[in-house]
């Protein structure tokens, strides 16, 4: 059914989709166009709201991975999770104010579901040597987990808002059939100019064969490409969007129903090749000219990242990441359990550092 179809899709989800559907600025756009023309020109961007707001998720996240660690005693906090929300919805004004309010939205929490009891220095000194071993293991792979979602983030903040050069002139479209159990089906994709196009514009799909088109008829895709200037003062000061309007005769992936599912997935290099931006479009379901009027920005830095002196802030011993190095590509898998980064200047990739133990396992 649904429901158990959903439960091993989220399963199988890696931390890096995650991130992508929790970056899904779509409402803010339709809020923004709400606000009328004249007004929208004082209002932060989407891509302006995304920046600051996982700037301050990887501001919390590892602060959290430090909080963890300087505990009294190892907890088993059973069933607890952490939780990432922002509001997508509500147009922020440019400006001090603007950034305030959009940081002061950001919840980065940790949340129970009954199970879980605090572990205090007397009630630890009263349990079993196996029972205090048991909850020593339990939290080094508790802090284990909060490290990786602070990597993940901190990967993707990296490749989406620290680029402060050109991104490649061309950039990749690939289009899905989705399936929440087996793998996705490919439909077809092309490469498409980094350029603004007037307008929407029509190309032509190459398929899985490598061939244009589909048997029955050619499979199009409609986009548009605008440059945006974004005033002096701000965090980002231009970005390309890409709007992906909608698509014509795309295969058919499920021979029973003769329908798709399909989805869209937007890639970019920066041209020095450090940064790499990956974004999906919704699902259309059962949809074989499906239309999505979905947007999606590729942003350019005012200045060079600050995220390597960001961390030197808030993780202290966790790790570092140093200023000469850069931050994993995006698909990389080179992370650990636990620790953040730990570099030096001669890795390409940095290799993430074992979390620090303060009780023995």
């Amino acid at each position: 059914n649904k429901k158990k179809a959903n439960r091993i899709m989220y399963s199988i989800m890696t931390g890096a989709e995650m991130l992508e559907h929790f970056l899904d600025m779509q409402e803010y756009y339709e809020a923004l166009k709400a606000t009328g023309a004249a007004r929208a020109q004082d209002m932060m961007t989407a891509i302006e709201v995304a920046e600051i707001t996982l700037h301050e998720v990887v501001k919390r996240l590892t602060s959290l991975a430090c909080a963890c660690r300087s505990v009294d005693v190892p907890q088993k906090w059973v069933g607890s999770s952490l939780g990432l929300s922002f509001d997508c919805a509500r147009p922020r004004p440019r400006g001090t104010v603007g950034e305030a309010a959009a940081r002061q939205a950001v919840q980065v929490n940790l949340f129970d579901w009954g199970r879980s009891d605090f572990n205090t220095v007397r009630q630890h000194n009263e349990l079993s040597q196996e029972d205090q071993h048991d909850r020593a293991y339990f939290w080094q792979n508790y802090i284990g987990g909060v490290d990786r979602l602070a990597w993940e983030v901190v990967r993707t903040y990296w490749h989406r808002f620290c680029n402060a050069g050109a991104w490649a002139p061309t950039f990749e479209v690939l289009v899905y059939d989705f399936d929440s159990i087996m793998g996705d089906d490919f439909l077809g994709k092309q490469d498409l100019q980094l350029r603004p196009t007037g307008g929407p514009r029509t190309v032509e799909l190459a398929t899985a064969s490598g061939a244009l088109g589909c048997v029955s008829r050619a499979a199009q895709l409609t986009y548009s490409v605008e440059h945006c200037t974004i005033p002096a003062g701000a965090r980002l000061k231009e970005s390309w969007r890409i709007t992906m309007h909608k698509a014509v005769g795309l295969p058919i992936a499920d021979e029973i129903s003769r329908k798709s599912d399909p989805y869209l997935v937007v890639k970019a290099t920066s041209a020095d090749g450090r940064f790499c931006f990956r974004q999906r479009s919704s699902v259309k379901v059962g949809c074989l000219d499906p239309v999505w009027e979905e947007s999606f920005d590729l942003g350019i830095a005012a200045a060079p990242s600050q995220l390597p002196e960001l961390l030197h802030g808030t993780t202290g011993a966790v790790g570092h990441l140093s200023s000469s190095s850069s931050s994993p590509p995006s698909n990389s898998m080179s992370h650990s359990i636990g620790g953040l980064f730990s570099t030096s200047a001669s890795s390409a990739v940095p290799a993430p550092a074992q979390p620090q133990a303060r009780f023995p396992v």
